[in-house]
């Protein structure tokens, strides 16, 4: 079944999300299906979602939920939620120290500009090497009661544009100091961002037999400086 047949068969706790996420989470997460994953959740809310993952990933993956709110906390088979304050650096490492890097982190918890920036500072540190991490509902950031707005610093979409050279890390002859670290790419969609890190570290490669020949014969030369003065 796809995420979405599963969403639309769901019949456990409660789960929302926007109807074209789940195109977008095929896209980066159906690899990690049937196999060994970690995937952390911030905000449960009713904890619908962590089944849904659960469901999704099949029964290798190990699903912990983050929430702020005691009515929150509950267990199943494969399911645990934490009860704390993201904003608490005792408390993400705590996480950390139970349950180990994620493979998949997942932000859906307050929206709010700069808590968002700061559980992205610390966890993609955490992170996998290869792992995905999501930032769910980004229109948050255009509104003021999220302290949100275009031109405001903390909005994830600007504090992502002045990492954008992260990706191209491996090309830069200057001095520069990584936002994110090693990742291989930043995708904006409509409210939600995907963050997939991992050494871009490349090389060119050809195939053909002829390649391109770069010298220039004299007669050659004489034509080109005729049509630039032209």
């Amino acid at each position: 079944m796809t995420l979405k047949e599963l969403f639309e068969n769901h019949d456990g706790r409660e789960c929302g999300k926007w109807d074209h996420y789940f195109d977008v989470y095929e896209r980066y997460l159906q690899s990690y299906v049937g196999k060994e994953v970690f995937i952390l959740e911030l905000g449960v809310c009713q904890g619908g979602s962590l089944q849904l993952w659960k469901k999704y990933f099949g029964d290798k993956a190990k699903v912990v939920g983050v929430d702020i709110d005691p009515r929150a906390k509950y267990e199943e088979d494969q399911i645990e939620v934490e009860i704390g304050d993201l904003r608490d650096p005792k408390f993400l490492m705590y996480l950390i120290d139970k349950h180990g890097a994620p493979d998949i982190i997942i932000d859906d918890a307050s929206h709010e500009t700069q808590q968002v920036l700061w559980a992205m500072g610390f966890f993609m540190t955490k992170l996998k090497e290869d792992g995905v991490y999501i930032i769910e509902d980004v229109h948050t950031h255009y509104r003021p009661e999220y302290n949100g707005g275009c031109k405001n610093p903390y909005n994830i979409i600007n504090a992502l544009s002045n990492m954008a050279h992260d990706v191209n890390v491996n090309h830069i002859e200057e001095p520069f100091t990584t936002g994110l670290g090693t990742i291989r790419s930043i995708s904006y969609y409509d409210s939600l961002v995907i963050i997939e890190k991992g050494n871009t570290d490349t090389e060119p490669v050809f195939s053909g037999e002829q390649q391109y020949n770069d010298k220039v014969s004299p007669e050659e030369e004489a034509i080109q400086m005729q049509t630039r003065r032209r």
